[in-house]
């Protein structure tokens, strides 16, 4: 039942695309979207883990100034017990939403590119104002 549905879906974008004579077809474009999810978005995930973990983690440290206090050899451990999880369910999320949207995006203009599995951007998951 999965595999049909698959397979609906494929088509269904093959055919709703617009095609171009100086672009890739349409069938490339799709296998690029499919890529794009099947590699890009695991690499995302990961990506925005390790960025919003460390992001977390330098506002908590910042925010309890672990470093200057007595108390720190205590204090970092705790904090390190909040800001894991924390890194761990918010940068699946944003990395499933993210690597999709890069997915789609530049698997469909630029298939098999590295763009498309999310290996061409310099930006965190969340800016904090600074």
């Amino acid at each position: 039942m999965q595999n049909k549905l698959v397979v609906a879906l494929v088509a269904l974008l093959l055919f709703a695309l617009p095609a171009s004579a100086e672009q890739p077809s349409k069938p490339t474009r799709v296998a690029g979207i499919v890529y794009g999810a099947a590699v890009g978005v695991p690499i995302k995930i990961a990506r925005d883990i390790a960025s919003e973990t460390k992001r977390m983690t330098a506002t908590l440290e910042t925010d309890f100034d672990a470093y200057s206090s007595p108390r720190s050899s205590l204090l970092r451990p705790m904090i390190y017990l909040m800001t894991v999880p924390y890194g761990l369910l918010s940068g699946s999320i944003l990395g499933t939403v993210h690597g999709m949207s890069n997915a789609c995006k530049y698997g469909y203009e630029q298939p098999f590119s590295r763009a498309s599995i999310s290996l061409d951007e310099d930006e965190v998951a969340m800016k904090t104002s600074d």
